[in-house]
């Protein structure tokens, strides 16, 4: 009985998906985008565990906070997460402006010439980002450069990971599911393709290297340092600015090292991007979950100092 109420939860959710989606995509661009971030203040008072576990994880990452201005960051991320939904939505017609003046999200000169230079090596490129502004809207703009494919988990449904997968490919963007070994044999492909491999780096998982993430220790995956010793890939890290409403695409190159400082580097800059704009990034993650159930095991030290800067509902953590 229980199975068959998951089922018929399960069905109404996505038929209602479905019918959301399609009912927005027949309304005009500029209100479709109108409607993100309302959508995103009504998420933020229904989705209670998220809601939660985001103030816990702020509260664990940055206890120097106060309590009210944990609670403005996570509404602010709901609403950022709301508006980035909106334009996900309206990205079929948004698509034709994806490197344009109008673009919903800029590829800057700078940004554009990394991953010029990175590519022209002819190895591919792992390109590692988070769940920080719109990752999916950076990974379109960029696939209009370079063929890419991100590594990604599937959804609880099936009809849900089909729908994004081909969400994703109208635009250029392959995903490599994750739930099965081929997916390491098409991430290899990629790279020896000369193509994009996109990492989100931070991503809960139950098995990796114990390295510290925001303060705390938290297991993470060992893919991008075997990628990149394995085929000689550079590797470079990206995030989409949430806090200019233009979605600036930020790319910067790191040098090649041994997998687990290489891993390292790639959190430190992550990190480092959280800190400039905190609510950009999902903290409703369940970032440590594996690391709770090894709470016995010897915690590691931080490689970042923070110290905080606050200023009404900002805040910026600048780590040293």
């Amino acid at each position: 009985m229980k199975r068959l109420r998951q089922r018929v939860k399960n069905a109404l959710l996505y038929a209602l998906a479905r019918g959301l989606i399609a009912a927005l995509r027949t309304l005009p661009v500029p209100l479709v985008l109108a409607l993100g971030p309302p959508l995103g203040r009504l998420a933020h008072l229904l989705a209670v565990p998220e809601r939660r576990r985001a103030r816990r994880n702020l509260e664990a990452a940055w206890p120097w906070l106060s309590a009210g201005l944990r609670r403005r960051l996570v509404r602010r991320m709901f609403v950022g997460l709301g508006r980035s939904a909106a334009e996900c939505l309206a990205l079929p017609r948004l698509a034709s402006r994806l490197g344009t003046s109008r673009s919903p999200c800029r590829l800057t000169p700078e940004a554009e010439g990394v991953l010029l230079e990175s590519l022209a090596q002819g190895r591919g490129v792992i390109l590692v980002t988070a769940h920080y502004g719109n990752w999916e809207l950076m990974a379109a703009a960029l696939a209009r450069l370079a063929p890419l494919a991100v590594l990604a988990r599937p959804s609880y449904d099936p009809r849900f990971t089909r729908l994004i997968d081909a969400e994703r490919r109208r635009h250029g963007v392959r995903s490599l599911w994750i739930d099965g070994p081929a997916h390491l044999r098409g991430a290899v492909r990629t790279l020896r393709a000369g193509q994009v491999l996109g990492v989100l780096l931070d991503q809960p998982v139950d098995a990796g290297e114990r390295l510290p993430f925001l303060g705390r220790p938290a297991l993470t995956s060992s893919i991008v340092g075997w990628l990149a010793r394995l085929t000689g890939s550079p590797v470079v890290v990206g995030t989409v600015s949430a806090a200019d409403r233009r979605g600036t695409i930020t790319l910067e190159s790191l040098p090649s090292c041994a997998p687990e400082e290489l891993t390292r580097a790639c959190l430190a800059t992550l990190e480092r991007a959280i800190a400039r704009d905190p609510a950009a990034w999902l903290w409703s993650l369940d970032r440590w979950r594996a690391a709770r159930r090894k709470s016995h095991a010897s915690s590691a030290s931080p490689t970042l100092a923070p110290c905080r800067k606050e200023s009404g509902s900002q805040v910026q953590i600048a780590y040293h």
